[in-house]
């Protein structure tokens, strides 16, 4: 493949890469996945257009490499610079050990080769400055402790052996008060005083961290972590032109599920009583008598200090006892968690919801400081140590601005916080953060010239692998729901998310004609009609004959009755319609497409859109209604849209549609395949010519209709792409919209390509239906039941995964005696072992349990039989037991929206998904996920848990 100019059509390549014969096929352990070729192309369209991108890539896609390898091509021929962002440490490892190395190997194969640069971007704290660390050597009697000394022997030794000067190079890290003496910091380390043209580096050789900025300036793609992104960002104090971080950049997000939480925590502002402290100590610590103002002499600035640790203590004293006091007369834990509060503390982190929480008697004494410093700046004859205090005044001047807007709480649209952590719980922070980031983010992301894409393995509250939930019939038996292949003119027949008719469960009947049966949570084959379809005559006998019918064969019917039903009601009405009566107004292309349009309108927001055909004077199409959405309203909807734009089209008033609509519920399986069947073959069997109709599938559809495709575009942006498979790349208007909105990418294209694990072999999902309520006596006792029960069926190889630590701490005491006797090892998060090093035990002891909270429902990778059982105690709606979520909630309903469905729901429904995720990791795992809260049963919203999983086998218990 020769490289071609930037405009040259990067997706063609970018395909033929991903193909199953293309340049990746030569790879001995390479396999083709439609799923990421399909996303590689969309990744390659979006940086070609400069678009955004969100894309929802299931486990085992292979996504590193599908953004990767476009973003490295179109880096190259644009002369850009490709900024990868991700959350995680274990994944910036693996794109920067395995990946890249990789890719420098497959795209060096090219003709021409592709040659590209990469490096991995750390904060400059990261480095070591050896100009600082020189200066420091000078001063150490006056900057350290006689240990403290030894600790930078240690480092001056270490800096002649390191090969990059980073913190990673350290195999035991230095001591962080000498460390910060010695790295780079912002103003103490630049090109000017220490990079390759300073008159250090001639003598002494260019600082660490100044090898590394070339490097990463020097280089195609840069790796580095949420956390640092947005710390710059926030640092930036202007647009950068073409670029976000740098000049000519575009940023891809992996793990971007994160993005709005890291986002909220680094654009706001967080000040600690250790912070000011370590500034002040800095200067001068009155304790060891060390510091920069040590080397001067100079008493005043000396005693300000002292003055000023002694004002800062008392500060924080005083903000304590207010928020205790905030507590007291609350009467109640408002945002403590209950582990803390047995350690004799109520609280962690408390809302402050007024200004002037106490007396500020901090700013106006470090003012006072930052000025008796700024004088002796001027009097320093010693340039380094004047540089030392510039940095000192700096930081002196932030503390105290956030501070003040802390105080005064003078951010708008931000929450305000105190927090108190460390492990006696006395170290005090002030805390804001924007309550929505979206617009900041949308300002500085988004309408940037420049692309944007973000992707994640769980992004949006709707299920990719299938689509589909279990019927009510499958939950009570257990049995997969079987897709049989429809007839030969048909490849597949692909279902709705589906809920067979339960003839135990209430039934409503309306209609003045024909009848509208309504049972919650239902599919339905509707027909829409054109008001002269059907000659009034006709209709008239039919719908006497009809009535007569019903009154002699009252319900329920007989298998006989229901044929003959079929025979003489059903099947006549349809073929009246099929002979394409009246004006046939819909055999014209523009009127079929309004009808299409408002059938995708609301697909994936108010209900499920199955297969549809618009005929000459009809339309039939499949649908399920969820949420507070009805049948009727949808029809509605549909006819009373349509029904306007036709008749602005024809250039005509009166009626288009007949009132009344020909609707049956989907009561089983076979009917649903006999609909999809006869919708697909409609236009045959009426003997219509190509272009007389219009045949196509909504978002719930996984595969190709046979016969007309649909012309509708089915992205914002793009037509449908056919890729090798045949299968059409399911691109909706919807499906990431929670996502999206949260983090200000309305504009951003959506992408789902699912996961190519076949789960209805790999993972079987057990619901207990009757578990009590957790405020119920005996709830702890049932839970600690259904657990064992489950992890005996797997024998350990669990996790276990818990929403509040103080039910799992009590289980874990409650069940000891049974893993005890079972002789499986149970590991308990909280009880003082690292979660890294409890994982590693739990990978190693191939029986053992996990008992987890928060930080186990994701970003946990445990391939193989190790994990092998998945139980969810509860489903993980989020308590505002933080005020940042309290704030999101109350902005939600200040604006009279409800925040259970706009932000708790969607919330839940993520984290669900993630937490089920943790399963199945290879092609190879296979396991069973546990369910210990009815609600997924009981409640309305339940059905939308079950909507984001995989299909799979269920089975209630």
């Amino acid at each position: 493949m020769e490289l071609q100019p930037a405009g040259a059509d990067l997706e063609a390549r970018v395909k033929e890469i991903f193909s199953p014969s293309g340049l990746l096929s030569r790879a001995s352990n390479f396999e083709y996945r439609p799923q990421q070729q399909q996303m590689a192309v969309a990744v390659a369209r979006a940086l070609q257009n400069r678009e955004h991108l969100a894309v929802e890539a299931g486990t085992g896609v292979g996504k590193s490499l599908a953004y990767l390898i476009p973003a490295i091509l179109f880096a190259v021929a644009a002369r850009k610079k490709a900024i990868i962002s991700t959350h995680t440490i274990n994944l910036q490892e693996q794109l920067t050990e395995k990946d890249l190395p990789l890719l420098t190997g497959v795209l060096g194969a090219l003709k021409p080769p592709v040659k590209f640069s990469y490096s991995m971007l750390k904060g400059r704290a990261n480095y070591l400055c050896t100009r600082r660390l020189r200066k420091a050597i000078q001063q150490s009697g006056n900057l350290f402790t006689s240990s403290e000394a030894e600790e930078l022997k240690r480092i001056h030794e270490w800096s002649k052996q390191t090969t990059d000067g980073s913190l990673s190079d350290f195999e035991v890290e230095p001591d962080p008060k000498v460390w910060a003496q010695v790295c780079s910091e912002r103003g103490l380390c630049s090109p000017k005083i220490c990079g390759y043209q300073s008159d250090f580096s001639r003598e002494h050789g260019v600082c660490f961290f100044q090898r590394a900025r070339n490097k990463f300036l020097s280089s195609d793609v840069l790796v580095l972590n949420h956390t640092l992104f947005f710390t710059l960002l926030g640092g930036l104090e202007e647009e950068i032109e073409g670029g976000i971080l740098f000049k000519n950049d575009f940023v891809i997000f992996d793990e971007a599920h994160q993005m709005e939480h890291v986002a909220s925590k680094h654009i706001g502002l967080s000040v600690s009583s250790g912070q000011v402290r370590y500034a002040l100590n800095r200067l001068w610590n009155p304790r060891t008598e060390k510091g920069l103002l040590a080397t001067l002499a100079q008493g005043r600035a000396v005693k300000l200090v002292a003055d000023i640790l002694s004002e800062a203590d008392k500060f924080f004293e005083n903000v304590e006892a207010a928020c205790e006091d905030i507590q007291r007369s609350a009467g109640r834990n408002r945002f403590g968690n209950a582990e803390r509060a047995e350690r004799g503390r109520s609280w962690t982190e408390l809302r402050i919801r007024r200004a002037e929480l106490v007396p500020d008697n901090l700013t106006l004494p470090i003012q006072r400081l930052r000025e008796a410093v700024s004088d002796l700046i001027k009097l320093s004859e010693d340039k380094d140590l004047g540089l030392e205090l510039v940095e000192c005044n700096r930081r002196l001047a932030e503390l105290r601005d956030e501070v003040k807007t802390f105080l005064e709480q003078s951010a708008t649209s931000h929450v305000y916080w105190v927090e108190r952590s460390g492990k006696a719980h006395k170290t005090l922070s002030l805390n804001a953060a924007p309550i929505d980031v979206a617009e900041f983010l949308r300002r500085r992301l988004f309408e940037s010239d420049t692309s944007i894409v973000m992707t994640s393995a769980t992004l949006a509250t709707v299920g990719q692998a299938s689509r589909l939930s279990p019927s009510k019939k499958d939950l009570a038996t257990g049995a997969t729901p079987v897709l049989r292949p429809g007839k030969s003119s048909t490849p597949s027949v692909p279902v709705l998310p589906f809920l067979s008719f339960d003839p135990h469960s209430p039934v409503a009947k309306s209609g003045r004609h024909l009848p509208h049966w309504r049972q919650e949570g239902c599919t339905y084959f509707v027909t829409l009609r054109l008001a002269d379809s059907v000659p009034q005559d006709r209709l008239l006998q039919w719908q006497t004959e009809l009535r007569q019918w019903r009154r002699r064969h009252p319900e329920p019917h007989t298998p006989d009755q229901e044929k003959e039903y079929a025979e003489f009601f059903a099947d006549r009405f349809h073929r009246w319609l099929d002979e394409g009566r009246g004006e046939c107004w819909l055999k014209r292309p523009e009127l079929a497409r309004v009808v299409e349009e408002a059938l995708r309108f609301f697909d994936a927001q108010r209900y499920w859109l199955g297969h549809f055909v618009i005929m000459p004077n009809h339309v039939h199409v499949l649908v399920r209604p969820f949420g507070n959405h009805t049948l009727s309203e949808i029809l509605h909807s549909w006819k009373s849209s349509t029904a306007k734009r036709i008749n602005t089209l024809l250039e005509r008033t009166g009626t288009v549609w007949q009132d009344e609509s020909f609707d049956c519920i989907v009561r089983d399986e076979a009917a649903l395949e006999k609909f999809s069947t006869y919708v697909q073959e409609n236009p045959g069997r009426a003997n219509l010519r190509e272009g007389e109709f219009r045949l196509g599938f909504g978002s719930s559809v996984g595969g190709p209709c046979a016969g007309q495709a649909s012309g509708l575009v089915q992205t914002q942006k793009h037509g449908s792409e056919k890729m090798e498979t045949g299968a059409t790349p399911v691109l909706r208007k919807d499906p990431l919209a929670y996502f999206v909105r949260r983090i200000g990418a309305e504009t951003a294209t959506q992408l789902q390509v699912g996961t190519p694990f076949d789960y209805e072999r790999q993972m079987k999902l057990f619901v207990v239906r009757k578990m009590p309520d957790p405020r119920e006596p005996g709830y702890a006792e049932a839970l600690e039941h259904w657990i064992g029960h489950f992890v005996k069926q797997t024998h350990g190889k669990a996790f276990v995964l818990f929403t509040s630590y103080k039910l799992m701490q009590e289980l874990a005491g409650r069940m000891e005696p049974f893993f005890n006797e079972l002789g499986v090892a149970c590991l308990v998060q909280g009880t003082g072992t690292p979660r890294s090093t409890m994982l590693e035990k739990f990978k190693e002891d191939v029986d053992s349990v996990l008992f987890g909270t928060d930080s186990f429902w994701q970003g946990v990778d445990v391939p193989g039989e190790a994990l092998s059982n998945v139980i969810i105690t509860r489903l993980p709606f989020a308590v505002p037991d933080h005020p940042l979520i309290e704030a999101r909630i109350e902005a939600i309903e200040a604006r009279g929206d409800n925040s259970f469905a706009e932000f708790s729901l969607p919330e839940a429904i993520l984290k669900f998904r993630q937490g089920v995720g943790r399963l199945i990791r290879t092609k190879s795992d296979q396991g069973i996920i546990v369910v210990l809260d009815n609600r997924i049963l009981a409640k309305q919203y339940g059905q939308a848990f079950l909507d984001a999983l995989p299909r799979c086998p269920v089975e209630v218990v």
